[in-house]
């Protein structure tokens, strides 16, 4: 750009393009970057505040502990004009435990079981953890025709505890890569 007599401005509009091509992109790394931390640490949150202790009406019992591993962090990435990430709840059966609060889901046996009984192991059929101890467990079953088992850990609940932080974090990585 070059100023002449104070009157003439000339401006190279491929440099003012080059300019915002850059910024975008500065723009869009420090978002990925962002979005990728906030992951973790939303991650780090759910698996020690809902995956962990007694089960309660907002927390699930580790047993096994299959959720919490399969529970992960998405890899970030630019799809289009969005910004995508957040966590992944890996285990099959996490869409019973997990959802809109309120959500009762049934379970009832497959129709291959001709029986058309659930077998709950109850007593000393469990480990202290509360996972069956395996075939030859001694101890009590208990039969029933089906369960209906409330979801404890709701998404929404968490997008909510999680916004303030996702937008100071954004508002400093947008200022940081503008600079």
């Amino acid at each position: 750009m070059t100023i002449e007599n104070t009157t003439k401005i000339e401006i190279d509009t491929k440099e003012i393009g080059n300019y915002f091509t850059k910024t975008r992109t500065n723009v869009l790394v420090a978002l990925q970057k962002e979005m990728t931390a906030q992951s973790r640490a939303m991650w780090r949150f759910v698996s020690i505040q809902y995956l962990r202790g007694g089960t309660t009406p907002n927390r699930l019992a580790m047993r096994s502990g299959h959720l919490m591993r399969t529970t992960i962090p998405i890899k970030t990435k630019i799809v289009g004009s969005m910004l995508e990430g957040g966590i992944q709840f890996g285990a099959n059966y996490a869409k019973v435990h997990i959802g809109p609060e309120g959500q009762v889901t049934t379970i009832r046996p497959k129709a291959s079981n001709k029986s058309g009984y659930l077998f709950i192991p109850v007593g000393k059929s469990l480990s202290r953890s509360g996972v069956f101890k395996g075939k030859y467990a001694k101890g009590g079953v208990r039969m029933v025709k089906q369960v209906k088992i409330k979801t404890r850990v709701h998404p929404k609940t968490i997008i909510q505890l999680f916004a303030p932080e996702v937008k100071r974090g954004f508002e400093e990585a947008i200022k940081t890569a503008i600079k």
